[in-house]
Protein backbone atom coordinates (compact mmCIF):
# COMPACT_ATOMS: atom_id res chain seq x y z
CA UNK A 1 0.00 0.00 0.00
CA UNK A 2 1.37 3.28 -1.50
CA UNK A 3 2.49 5.37 1.84
CA UNK A 4 0.32 8.06 0.93
CA UNK A 5 -2.49 6.10 1.00
CA UNK A 6 -1.44 4.34 4.34
CA UNK A 7 -1.28 7.75 6.24
CA UNK A 8 -5.13 9.07 4.55
CA UNK A 9 -6.96 5.49 5.44
CA UNK A 10 -4.98 5.66 9.08
CA UNK A 11 -6.19 9.49 9.83
CA UNK A 12 -9.49 8.09 9.13
CA UNK A 13 -9.79 5.12 11.77
CA UNK A 14 -11.25 5.90 14.85
CA UNK A 15 -8.74 6.02 17.55
CA UNK A 16 -8.61 5.80 21.76
CA UNK A 17 -9.78 9.38 23.75
CA UNK A 18 -7.64 9.99 26.61
CA UNK A 19 -10.00 11.20 29.61
CA UNK A 20 -8.09 14.63 29.59
CA UNK A 21 -8.98 16.38 26.22
CA UNK A 22 -5.83 17.84 24.60
CA UNK A 23 -5.63 21.41 24.69
CA UNK A 24 -7.16 23.36 21.64
CA UNK A 25 -3.66 24.68 19.68
CA UNK A 26 -3.89 28.61 19.74
CA UNK A 27 -2.69 30.30 16.28
CA UNK A 28 -0.55 33.27 18.23
CA UNK A 29 2.08 34.46 15.81
CA UNK A 30 1.95 37.21 12.97
CA UNK A 31 1.29 35.58 9.67
CA UNK A 32 3.69 36.39 7.01
CA UNK A 33 1.80 38.09 4.08
CA UNK A 34 5.10 38.89 2.38
CA UNK A 35 4.85 36.21 -0.83
CA UNK A 36 8.24 35.63 -2.66
CA UNK A 37 8.54 35.53 -6.52
CA UNK A 38 7.95 32.17 -7.92
CA UNK A 39 11.19 32.40 -10.17
CA UNK A 40 13.83 32.42 -7.16
CA UNK A 41 12.20 29.11 -5.79
CA UNK A 42 14.48 26.46 -7.50
CA UNK A 43 12.07 23.77 -6.54
CA UNK A 44 9.07 25.09 -8.68
CA UNK A 45 9.64 24.16 -12.69
CA UNK A 46 7.76 27.20 -14.59
CA UNK A 47 8.70 27.08 -17.53
CA UNK A 48 4.89 27.05 -19.22
CA UNK A 49 2.89 29.66 -20.75
CA UNK A 50 -0.13 30.95 -18.78
CA UNK A 51 -3.65 31.99 -20.11
CA UNK A 52 -5.33 34.28 -17.91
CA UNK A 53 -8.43 37.15 -17.88
CA UNK A 54 -6.73 40.61 -17.58
CA UNK A 55 -9.37 42.71 -15.76
CA UNK A 56 -9.49 46.30 -15.09
CA UNK A 57 -8.60 48.04 -11.35
CA UNK A 58 -9.99 51.38 -10.18
CA UNK A 59 -7.33 51.38 -7.40
CA UNK A 60 -7.21 51.07 -3.62
CA UNK A 61 -10.14 53.06 -2.87
CA UNK A 62 -13.34 52.42 -5.64
CA UNK A 63 -15.10 48.99 -5.19
CA UNK A 64 -16.03 47.80 -8.92
CA UNK A 65 -17.59 44.11 -9.60
CA UNK A 66 -14.19 43.08 -11.62
CA UNK A 67 -14.86 39.63 -10.82
CA UNK A 68 -18.32 37.23 -11.38
CA UNK A 69 -19.51 34.71 -8.48
CA UNK A 70 -22.93 32.79 -8.04
CA UNK A 71 -24.74 35.81 -7.52
CA UNK A 72 -24.32 37.65 -10.79
CA UNK A 73 -22.60 35.26 -12.87
CA UNK A 74 -22.82 36.75 -16.39
CA UNK A 75 -21.99 40.35 -15.66
CA UNK A 76 -18.75 42.18 -14.65
CA UNK A 77 -17.50 45.41 -15.40
CA UNK A 78 -16.73 45.64 -19.41
CA UNK A 79 -12.70 45.34 -20.80
CA UNK A 80 -11.57 42.19 -19.50
CA UNK A 81 -9.05 40.83 -21.59
CA UNK A 82 -7.62 37.47 -22.58
CA UNK A 83 -3.74 37.56 -22.21
CA UNK A 84 -1.39 34.87 -22.38
CA UNK A 85 1.64 35.58 -19.99
CA UNK A 86 5.51 33.87 -20.64
CA UNK A 87 7.92 32.39 -17.90
CA UNK A 88 10.26 35.18 -18.48
CA UNK A 89 7.04 37.92 -17.70
CA UNK A 90 6.34 39.16 -21.14
CA UNK A 91 2.61 38.75 -22.24
CA UNK A 92 0.73 39.03 -24.99
CA UNK A 93 -2.72 40.39 -25.94
CA UNK A 94 -5.11 36.80 -27.22
CA UNK A 95 -8.69 38.94 -27.31
CA UNK A 96 -9.86 42.46 -26.48
CA UNK A 97 -13.02 42.56 -24.00
CA UNK A 98 -13.76 45.54 -25.87
CA UNK A 99 -16.96 46.90 -24.45
CA UNK A 100 -17.68 43.16 -23.16
CA UNK A 101 -15.60 40.85 -21.35
CA UNK A 102 -13.65 37.64 -21.93
CA UNK A 103 -13.87 35.28 -18.71
CA UNK A 104 -14.26 31.53 -18.29
CA UNK A 105 -11.23 30.12 -20.17
CA UNK A 106 -10.52 26.37 -20.20
CA UNK A 107 -7.27 25.02 -22.08
CA UNK A 108 -8.12 22.07 -25.21
CA UNK A 109 -6.30 18.42 -24.35
CA UNK A 110 -3.44 18.68 -26.96
CA UNK A 111 -2.76 23.06 -24.92
CA UNK A 112 -2.86 24.48 -28.67
CA UNK A 113 -6.85 26.19 -28.25
CA UNK A 114 -7.94 28.05 -25.70
CA UNK A 115 -11.79 28.41 -25.12
CA UNK A 116 -13.62 31.30 -23.98
CA UNK A 117 -16.73 33.45 -22.88
CA UNK A 118 -17.02 36.30 -24.59
CA UNK A 119 -20.33 38.75 -23.00
CA UNK A 120 -20.55 41.14 -25.99
CA UNK A 121 -21.52 44.25 -24.05
CA UNK A 122 -21.77 45.35 -20.27
CA UNK A 123 -21.54 48.95 -21.00
CA UNK A 124 -24.51 50.30 -18.68
CA UNK A 125 -25.27 46.84 -17.06
CA UNK A 126 -25.72 45.27 -13.56
CA UNK A 127 -26.64 42.28 -12.23
CA UNK A 128 -30.20 42.48 -12.44
CA UNK A 129 -30.06 43.74 -15.95
CA UNK A 130 -28.25 41.15 -18.28
CA UNK A 131 -27.06 42.69 -21.63
CA UNK A 132 -29.75 41.78 -24.38
CA UNK A 133 -26.69 41.04 -26.31
CA UNK A 134 -26.05 37.68 -24.27
CA UNK A 135 -22.59 36.13 -24.33
CA UNK A 136 -21.32 33.22 -26.70
CA UNK A 137 -18.17 30.86 -26.80
CA UNK A 138 -15.60 30.76 -28.79
CA UNK A 139 -12.10 29.09 -28.99
CA UNK A 140 -8.35 30.50 -30.18
CA UNK A 141 -5.70 28.79 -31.93
CA UNK A 142 -2.95 30.11 -29.55
CA UNK A 143 0.27 30.01 -32.26
CA UNK A 144 -2.12 31.50 -35.48
CA UNK A 145 -4.57 33.50 -33.78
CA UNK A 146 -7.84 31.68 -35.80
CA UNK A 147 -10.96 32.17 -33.73
CA UNK A 148 -14.18 30.21 -33.85
CA UNK A 149 -16.96 30.84 -32.93
CA UNK A 150 -18.88 28.05 -31.59
CA UNK A 151 -22.18 29.35 -30.12
CA UNK A 152 -25.14 32.00 -31.18
CA UNK A 153 -27.99 33.85 -29.62
CA UNK A 154 -30.89 31.34 -31.02
CA UNK A 155 -33.36 30.83 -27.94
CA UNK A 156 -34.85 27.38 -27.95
CA UNK A 157 -37.41 27.32 -25.42
CA UNK A 158 -40.41 24.97 -24.65
CA UNK A 159 -43.00 26.24 -27.38
CA UNK A 160 -45.60 24.92 -25.58
CA UNK A 161 -45.07 26.75 -22.53
CA UNK A 162 -46.24 30.05 -23.52
CA UNK A 163 -47.35 32.00 -26.78
CA UNK A 164 -44.15 32.96 -27.81
CA UNK A 165 -43.23 36.35 -30.46
CA UNK A 166 -41.38 34.88 -33.70
CA UNK A 167 -37.92 34.87 -32.24
CA UNK A 168 -38.77 34.49 -28.76
CA UNK A 169 -36.90 37.49 -28.07
CA UNK A 170 -38.76 40.56 -30.42
CA UNK A 171 -42.09 41.97 -28.28
CA UNK A 172 -45.45 41.64 -29.92
CA UNK A 173 -48.92 42.66 -28.72
CA UNK A 174 -50.24 39.54 -26.68
CA UNK A 175 -47.01 37.05 -27.30
CA UNK A 176 -44.51 36.42 -24.76
CA UNK A 177 -40.83 36.83 -25.05
CA UNK A 178 -37.77 36.46 -23.27
CA UNK A 179 -36.27 40.39 -22.47
CA UNK A 180 -32.49 39.34 -21.86
CA UNK A 181 -29.99 37.65 -24.31
CA UNK A 182 -28.41 33.90 -24.43
CA UNK A 183 -25.64 33.44 -22.31
CA UNK A 184 -23.77 30.71 -23.18
CA UNK A 185 -21.01 30.09 -20.49
CA UNK A 186 -18.27 27.78 -18.99
CA UNK A 187 -16.98 26.26 -21.65
CA UNK A 188 -15.11 22.73 -21.20
CA UNK A 189 -13.52 20.23 -23.47
CA UNK A 190 -14.58 16.72 -23.28
CA UNK A 191 -13.03 13.29 -24.31
CA UNK A 192 -14.26 12.35 -28.20
CA UNK A 193 -14.57 16.11 -29.37
CA UNK A 194 -17.52 17.49 -27.06
CA UNK A 195 -17.87 20.34 -25.11
CA UNK A 196 -19.96 20.75 -21.64
CA UNK A 197 -20.97 24.41 -21.42
CA UNK A 198 -23.85 26.42 -19.32
CA UNK A 199 -26.54 28.18 -20.93
CA UNK A 200 -30.20 30.02 -20.59
CA UNK A 201 -30.95 29.25 -24.79
CA UNK A 202 -34.29 26.89 -23.16
CA UNK A 203 -35.89 29.82 -21.26
CA UNK A 204 -35.88 28.85 -17.81
CA UNK A 205 -36.29 31.50 -15.36
CA UNK A 206 -34.40 31.11 -12.07
CA UNK A 207 -36.35 29.43 -9.31
CA UNK A 208 -36.54 32.79 -6.96
CA UNK A 209 -34.98 35.20 -9.29
CA UNK A 210 -31.83 34.96 -7.54
CA UNK A 211 -29.32 34.89 -9.80
CA UNK A 212 -31.39 37.15 -12.74
CA UNK A 213 -30.21 34.47 -15.35
CA UNK A 214 -30.99 30.42 -14.67
CA UNK A 215 -28.19 28.11 -16.39
CA UNK A 216 -28.41 24.64 -17.27
CA UNK A 217 -26.04 21.65 -17.82
CA UNK A 218 -25.22 21.30 -22.29
CA UNK A 219 -23.11 19.38 -24.32
CA UNK A 220 -22.35 19.76 -28.13
CA UNK A 221 -19.88 18.84 -30.52
CA UNK A 222 -16.86 20.86 -30.84
CA UNK A 223 -16.08 22.31 -34.22
CA UNK A 224 -13.34 24.57 -36.61
CA UNK A 225 -15.80 26.73 -38.21
CA UNK A 226 -17.80 30.30 -36.92
CA UNK A 227 -21.33 28.72 -35.79
CA UNK A 228 -24.45 30.27 -37.99
CA UNK A 229 -26.58 32.95 -36.25
CA UNK A 230 -29.67 30.41 -37.45
CA UNK A 231 -27.77 27.09 -36.64
CA UNK A 232 -27.81 24.62 -33.88
CA UNK A 233 -24.58 23.51 -32.54
CA UNK A 234 -24.18 19.70 -33.57
CA UNK A 235 -25.34 16.89 -31.45
CA UNK A 236 -26.71 19.94 -29.04
CA UNK A 237 -27.94 18.31 -25.90
CA UNK A 238 -29.24 19.19 -22.61
CA UNK A 239 -28.07 17.21 -19.56
CA UNK A 240 -28.82 19.45 -16.97
CA UNK A 241 -32.29 19.23 -16.54
CA UNK A 242 -32.34 18.88 -13.06
CA UNK A 243 -30.41 22.58 -13.01
CA UNK A 244 -33.77 24.50 -12.31
CA UNK A 245 -32.03 27.43 -10.58
CA UNK A 246 -28.53 27.10 -12.07
CA UNK A 247 -25.51 25.25 -12.78
CA UNK A 248 -21.92 27.16 -13.36
CA UNK A 249 -18.13 26.30 -14.37
CA UNK A 250 -18.31 22.60 -15.53
CA UNK A 251 -15.11 20.71 -15.01
CA UNK A 252 -13.92 17.46 -16.60
CA UNK A 253 -12.63 15.01 -13.66
CA UNK A 254 -9.63 12.74 -14.84
CA UNK A 255 -12.42 9.74 -14.53
CA UNK A 256 -14.45 11.08 -17.24
CA UNK A 257 -17.07 12.92 -14.77
CA UNK A 258 -17.82 16.47 -15.05
CA UNK A 259 -17.97 18.61 -12.05
CA UNK A 260 -19.79 21.71 -11.69
CA UNK A 261 -21.95 23.75 -9.09
CA UNK A 262 -25.46 23.93 -8.74
CA UNK A 263 -27.89 25.82 -7.20
CA UNK A 264 -29.88 24.11 -4.41
CA UNK A 265 -32.48 26.44 -3.90
CA UNK A 266 -35.96 24.65 -4.82
CA UNK A 267 -38.75 25.39 -2.20
CA UNK A 268 -38.74 27.18 1.20
CA UNK A 269 -34.60 26.57 1.21
CA UNK A 270 -32.27 30.04 0.76
CA UNK A 271 -32.02 31.67 -2.17
CA UNK A 272 -28.19 30.88 -2.14
CA UNK A 273 -27.61 27.34 -1.37
CA UNK A 274 -24.90 26.42 -3.74
CA UNK A 275 -23.20 22.98 -3.72
CA UNK A 276 -20.63 20.55 -5.51
CA UNK A 277 -21.80 18.10 -7.95
CA UNK A 278 -20.96 15.36 -10.30
CA UNK A 279 -22.51 13.78 -13.74
CA UNK A 280 -21.75 11.22 -16.39
CA UNK A 281 -21.32 12.84 -20.24
CA UNK A 282 -24.90 11.25 -20.68
CA UNK A 283 -26.70 12.94 -18.21
CA UNK A 284 -26.87 10.19 -15.72
CA UNK A 285 -25.21 9.71 -12.13
CA UNK A 286 -26.22 12.71 -10.31
CA UNK A 287 -24.29 12.45 -7.01
CA UNK A 288 -22.93 14.95 -4.77
CA UNK A 289 -19.37 15.72 -3.77
CA UNK A 290 -19.92 19.08 -1.33
CA UNK A 291 -23.91 19.40 -0.90
CA UNK A 292 -25.43 23.25 -0.35
CA UNK A 293 -25.57 22.74 3.74
CA UNK A 294 -24.21 25.66 4.66
CA UNK A 295 -26.08 25.79 8.08
CA UNK A 296 -25.91 30.40 7.85
CA UNK A 297 -29.29 32.24 8.21
CA UNK A 298 -27.57 33.74 4.87
CA UNK A 299 -25.51 30.75 3.91
CA UNK A 300 -22.29 30.55 1.97
CA UNK A 301 -21.93 28.77 -1.07
CA UNK A 302 -19.64 26.42 -2.73
CA UNK A 303 -18.10 27.31 -6.05
CA UNK A 304 -14.92 27.78 -8.73
CA UNK A 305 -13.56 24.29 -8.36
CA UNK A 306 -10.51 22.32 -9.87
CA UNK A 307 -8.27 18.68 -10.09
CA UNK A 308 -4.89 18.10 -9.19
CA UNK A 309 -2.64 16.11 -10.66
CA UNK A 310 -2.65 13.42 -7.81
CA UNK A 311 -6.65 13.53 -8.11
CA UNK A 312 -7.39 15.64 -5.28
CA UNK A 313 -10.15 18.40 -5.88
CA UNK A 314 -9.92 22.12 -5.07
CA UNK A 315 -13.02 23.48 -4.14
CA UNK A 316 -14.08 26.68 -2.99
CA UNK A 317 -16.37 28.09 -0.21
CA UNK A 318 -17.76 31.72 -0.13
CA UNK A 319 -20.19 34.19 0.68
CA UNK A 320 -21.84 35.68 -2.37
CA UNK A 321 -21.79 40.01 -3.17
CA UNK A 322 -19.28 41.53 -0.77
CA UNK A 323 -16.42 39.34 -1.43
CA UNK A 324 -16.50 39.50 -5.11
CA UNK A 325 -16.35 36.10 -5.30
CA UNK A 326 -13.13 35.61 -3.14
CA UNK A 327 -13.22 33.17 0.04
CA UNK A 328 -11.35 30.02 1.32
CA UNK A 329 -10.20 26.27 -0.60
CA UNK A 330 -11.15 22.84 0.56
CA UNK A 331 -9.38 20.27 -0.54
CA UNK A 332 -11.22 16.55 -0.91
CA UNK A 333 -9.55 13.47 -1.51
CA UNK A 334 -9.15 11.99 -4.56
CA UNK A 335 -11.72 9.86 -6.33
CA UNK A 336 -9.05 6.46 -6.61
CA UNK A 337 -8.50 7.14 -2.87
CA UNK A 338 -11.99 7.97 -1.49
CA UNK A 339 -12.89 4.52 -3.13
CA UNK A 340 -9.81 3.33 -1.58
CA UNK A 341 -10.59 4.23 2.19
CA UNK A 342 -14.22 2.99 1.63
CA UNK A 343 -13.36 -0.50 0.36
CA UNK A 344 -11.32 -1.24 3.53
CA UNK A 345 -13.22 -2.62 6.86
CA UNK A 346 -13.75 0.79 8.46
CA UNK A 347 -16.26 1.12 5.26
CA UNK A 348 -16.17 4.65 5.33
CA UNK A 349 -19.33 6.72 2.95
CA UNK A 350 -18.29 9.70 1.51
CA UNK A 351 -19.75 11.97 3.71
CA UNK A 352 -19.85 12.64 7.63
CA UNK A 353 -22.94 12.20 9.64
CA UNK A 354 -26.03 14.65 9.60
CA UNK A 355 -25.42 15.86 12.85
CA UNK A 356 -22.52 18.92 12.57
CA UNK A 357 -20.78 18.07 15.98
CA UNK A 358 -20.06 14.42 15.35
CA UNK A 359 -16.61 13.94 16.17
CA UNK A 360 -16.14 11.96 13.00
CA UNK A 361 -16.33 15.48 11.39
CA UNK A 362 -13.07 16.98 10.87
CA UNK A 363 -14.34 20.60 10.75
CA UNK A 364 -12.82 23.17 8.62
CA UNK A 365 -10.35 26.05 9.91
CA UNK A 366 -11.11 29.66 8.65
CA UNK A 367 -8.76 31.85 10.16
CA UNK A 368 -8.40 32.64 13.92
CA UNK A 369 -9.98 35.10 16.34
CA UNK A 370 -8.33 38.04 18.29
CA UNK A 371 -6.95 35.67 20.64
CA UNK A 372 -5.52 33.22 18.64
CA UNK A 373 -8.47 30.76 19.15
CA UNK A 374 -9.47 29.20 15.47
CA UNK A 375 -12.63 29.19 13.50
CA UNK A 376 -13.83 26.42 13.11
CA UNK A 377 -16.77 25.64 10.66
CA UNK A 378 -19.29 22.67 10.33
CA UNK A 379 -22.30 21.44 8.50
CA UNK A 380 -23.65 18.42 7.91
CA UNK A 381 -22.61 15.57 5.82
CA UNK A 382 -19.52 17.18 5.75
CA UNK A 383 -16.82 15.09 2.49
CA UNK A 384 -15.14 12.29 4.22
CA UNK A 385 -11.26 13.06 4.39
CA UNK A 386 -11.54 16.85 3.76
CA UNK A 387 -8.99 19.57 4.82
CA UNK A 388 -9.11 23.04 5.02
CA UNK A 389 -5.85 23.92 2.17
CA UNK A 390 -5.60 27.55 2.84
CA UNK A 391 -6.80 27.82 6.86
CA UNK A 392 -5.52 31.29 7.52
CA UNK A 393 -8.40 32.91 4.79
CA UNK A 394 -11.81 33.44 5.67
CA UNK A 395 -14.01 31.27 3.57
CA UNK A 396 -17.53 32.88 5.03
CA UNK A 397 -18.90 36.45 4.77
CA UNK A 398 -16.60 39.56 6.47
CA UNK A 399 -13.16 40.63 5.95
CA UNK A 400 -10.28 38.51 6.37
CA UNK A 401 -8.45 38.57 9.24
CA UNK A 402 -5.36 40.89 10.29
CA UNK A 403 -2.14 39.50 10.39
CA UNK A 404 -0.92 40.66 13.54
CA UNK A 405 -3.68 39.59 16.27
CA UNK A 406 -5.16 42.66 17.58
CA UNK A 407 -3.30 45.47 15.45
CA UNK A 408 -6.31 46.96 13.08
CA UNK A 409 -3.25 48.53 10.84
CA UNK A 410 -1.49 45.47 9.98
CA UNK A 411 -2.07 44.37 6.71
CA UNK A 412 -5.39 41.75 6.36
CA UNK A 413 -3.96 37.76 4.93
CA UNK A 414 -6.06 38.22 2.19
CA UNK A 415 -8.21 35.54 0.42
CA UNK A 416 -8.72 33.01 -3.56
CA UNK A 417 -10.75 32.38 -5.91
CA UNK A 418 -10.17 30.68 -9.53
CA UNK A 419 -8.05 27.90 -8.56
CA UNK A 420 -6.55 25.48 -11.68
CA UNK A 421 -4.60 22.73 -11.86
CA UNK A 422 -0.89 23.42 -12.62
CA UNK A 423 2.01 20.74 -13.51
CA UNK A 424 3.63 19.11 -10.93
CA UNK A 425 0.47 19.02 -8.73
CA UNK A 426 1.05 22.41 -7.96
CA UNK A 427 -2.54 24.76 -7.98
CA UNK A 428 -2.65 27.97 -9.86
CA UNK A 429 -5.10 30.46 -8.15
CA UNK A 430 -6.26 33.77 -7.96
CA UNK A 431 -5.51 35.61 -4.66
CA UNK A 432 -5.79 39.05 -3.20
CA UNK A 433 -4.32 40.65 -0.29
CA UNK A 434 -5.89 42.98 1.75
CA UNK A 435 -9.48 42.73 3.76
CA UNK A 436 -10.93 41.62 0.03
CA UNK A 437 -14.55 43.05 1.34
CA UNK A 438 -16.56 45.34 -0.08
CA UNK A 439 -19.86 45.94 2.55
CA UNK A 440 -18.56 48.34 4.24
CA UNK A 441 -15.05 50.51 3.78
CA UNK A 442 -12.33 48.13 4.21
CA UNK A 443 -9.05 49.05 2.57
CA UNK A 444 -7.52 48.33 0.19
CA UNK A 445 -9.69 47.07 -2.12
CA UNK A 446 -9.32 43.97 -3.65
CA UNK A 447 -5.68 43.20 -6.11
CA UNK A 448 -6.39 39.89 -7.69
CA UNK A 449 -2.64 38.59 -8.97
CA UNK A 450 -1.21 35.18 -10.28
CA UNK A 451 0.14 32.77 -7.27
CA UNK A 452 1.08 28.88 -7.39
CA UNK A 453 -0.08 26.87 -4.48
CA UNK A 454 3.04 23.94 -4.31
CA UNK A 455 2.10 20.53 -4.61
CA UNK A 456 -1.40 21.11 -3.46
CA UNK A 457 -0.19 21.11 0.34
CA UNK A 458 -1.88 23.05 2.78
CA UNK A 459 -0.57 26.89 3.28
CA UNK A 460 -0.56 28.34 6.90
CA UNK A 461 0.03 31.73 5.36
CA UNK A 462 0.23 34.14 2.30
CA UNK A 463 4.65 33.89 2.71
CA UNK A 464 4.11 30.00 1.49
CA UNK A 465 2.40 31.06 -1.93
CA UNK A 466 4.86 31.61 -4.83
CA UNK A 467 3.83 35.02 -6.61
CA UNK A 468 3.84 34.82 -10.69
CA UNK A 469 1.90 37.76 -11.57
CA UNK A 470 0.06 41.00 -10.04
CA UNK A 471 -0.08 44.15 -11.51
CA UNK A 472 -1.42 47.08 -9.20
CA UNK A 473 -3.21 48.71 -12.34
CA UNK A 474 -5.06 44.96 -13.20
CA UNK A 475 -6.83 42.29 -11.67
CA UNK A 476 -5.84 39.27 -12.83
CA UNK A 477 -8.31 36.57 -13.17
CA UNK A 478 -8.98 32.82 -14.46
CA UNK A 479 -5.30 32.12 -14.82
CA UNK A 480 -4.39 28.63 -16.83
CA UNK A 481 -1.70 26.79 -17.45
CA UNK A 482 -1.13 26.64 -21.15
CA UNK A 483 0.25 23.05 -21.79
CA UNK A 484 -1.05 19.87 -22.74
CA UNK A 485 -3.54 17.77 -20.85
CA UNK A 486 -0.84 14.76 -20.33
CA UNK A 487 1.85 17.05 -18.45
CA UNK A 488 -1.17 17.66 -15.56
CA UNK A 489 -2.81 14.47 -15.21
CA UNK A 490 -0.44 11.73 -16.99
CA UNK A 491 -3.39 10.86 -19.55
CA UNK A 492 -4.17 12.66 -23.23
CA UNK A 493 -7.56 13.44 -21.53
CA UNK A 494 -9.92 12.04 -19.52
CA UNK A 495 -11.62 8.79 -19.79
CA UNK A 496 -14.17 8.25 -21.75
CA UNK A 497 -17.46 7.03 -19.94
CA UNK A 498 -19.65 4.59 -21.74
CA UNK A 499 -23.27 6.17 -22.42
CA UNK A 500 -26.01 4.65 -20.91
CA UNK A 501 -28.51 3.90 -23.79
CA UNK A 502 -32.21 2.14 -23.20
CA UNK A 503 -31.98 -0.43 -25.87
CA UNK A 504 -35.35 -1.34 -24.70
CA UNK A 505 -34.59 -4.39 -23.14
CA UNK A 506 -34.88 -3.70 -19.77
CA UNK A 507 -38.76 -3.28 -19.93
CA UNK A 508 -41.58 -3.76 -22.17
CA UNK A 509 -43.04 -0.66 -20.00
CA UNK A 510 -39.74 0.76 -22.07
CA UNK A 511 -39.55 0.88 -25.60
CA UNK A 512 -36.15 1.41 -27.03
CA UNK A 513 -35.05 5.19 -26.87
CA UNK A 514 -37.25 5.36 -24.04
CA UNK A 515 -36.05 7.90 -21.85
CA UNK A 516 -36.19 7.22 -18.31
CA UNK A 517 -34.50 7.69 -14.67
CA UNK A 518 -35.52 7.11 -11.02
CA UNK A 519 -35.31 10.45 -8.72
CA UNK A 520 -35.45 9.97 -5.02
CA UNK A 521 -34.59 8.80 -1.59
CA UNK A 522 -32.99 5.28 -0.96
CA UNK A 523 -34.61 4.77 1.92
CA UNK A 524 -37.47 6.34 3.99
CA UNK A 525 -36.26 3.79 6.86
CA UNK A 526 -32.53 3.39 7.29
CA UNK A 527 -31.98 7.67 6.46
CA UNK A 528 -30.55 10.64 8.48
CA UNK A 529 -33.05 13.36 7.27
CA UNK A 530 -33.27 14.70 10.64
CA UNK A 531 -32.29 18.08 10.46
CA UNK A 532 -28.87 18.01 12.06
CA UNK A 533 -29.69 14.49 13.84
CA UNK A 534 -28.02 11.88 15.07
CA UNK A 535 -28.69 8.09 14.45
CA UNK A 536 -28.79 6.06 18.19
CA UNK A 537 -26.76 3.23 18.69
CA UNK A 538 -28.78 -0.13 17.37
CA UNK A 539 -31.00 2.42 15.23
CA UNK A 540 -30.57 3.16 11.00
CA UNK A 541 -32.74 6.21 11.41
CA UNK A 542 -31.86 9.90 13.14
CA UNK A 543 -33.41 11.44 15.64
CA UNK A 544 -33.25 14.49 17.54
CA UNK A 545 -29.10 14.96 18.93
CA UNK A 546 -30.31 16.38 22.09
CA UNK A 547 -29.92 19.67 23.82
CA UNK A 548 -32.81 22.55 24.52
CA UNK A 549 -34.95 23.31 21.08
CA UNK A 550 -38.42 22.95 22.15
CA UNK A 551 -38.90 22.37 18.93
CA UNK A 552 -36.58 19.80 18.42
CA UNK A 553 -35.34 20.95 15.75
CA UNK A 554 -39.06 20.28 13.86
CA UNK A 555 -40.08 23.87 14.05
CA UNK A 556 -42.10 25.33 11.63
CA UNK A 557 -41.21 28.44 8.94
CA UNK A 558 -39.98 31.08 10.44
CA UNK A 559 -38.10 34.01 9.50
CA UNK A 560 -34.69 35.34 9.38
CA UNK A 561 -35.41 37.35 12.61
CA UNK A 562 -36.70 34.41 14.90
CA UNK A 563 -33.75 32.21 13.99
CA UNK A 564 -33.94 29.98 10.77
CA UNK A 565 -34.48 26.61 11.08
CA UNK A 566 -31.84 24.17 9.36
CA UNK A 567 -34.80 21.88 8.19
CA UNK A 568 -36.72 24.60 6.10
CA UNK A 569 -33.95 26.97 5.21
CA UNK A 570 -30.73 24.68 5.10
CA UNK A 571 -30.44 20.99 5.42
CA UNK A 572 -34.20 20.31 4.42
CA UNK A 573 -35.95 17.10 5.43
CA UNK A 574 -38.46 15.73 8.05
CA UNK A 575 -41.18 18.46 9.20
CA UNK A 576 -42.53 17.43 12.74
CA UNK A 577 -43.02 13.80 11.60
Amino acid sequence: MPARLALAISLLVPVAVSAEPPKEKLYLDPINVTVPDIRGDKSVKYDYDIVYVRAKRAGDKVHKRFYTDFSQPVTMEPGADLIVLHPDGKEELLVPGGDGAITDPMVSFDGEWVYYTLIHNLKNHNQWSPPRQGADIYKIHVKSRKIVRLTNQKYSPNTGAADWSKDYRTPQPGKSYLESGVFNMGPCPLPGGRIAFTSNRDGFRPAKGYPAIALQLFLMDDRNTDLGDDEDPVNLEKIGHLNISGALHPVALADGRIMFSTLESQGARSDILWGIWTIHPDGTNWNPLVSAFDPGGAPNGFHFQTQLSDGSIVVEEYYNQNNSGFGAYIKLLSPWMLDTIRSTPTAYPAFGPAHMNDPRHQPWRFGRFDNGKPKWYRMPFMPTGSVSLTPFAMGLEGPADRSVRRDKESPAVGKFTHPAGAPDNHLLTVYSPGPVNHQYTFLPQLDGGIYLLKNGAVVEEPAQLRLIKNDPNYNECWPRALVPYQRIYGIPEPKALPRLANDGKRSKHLPEGTPFGLVGTASFYKRESYPNGAVPRGSVTATYAGGNDPWKGLDAFTSHGNGTPLNWHNQGADAGL
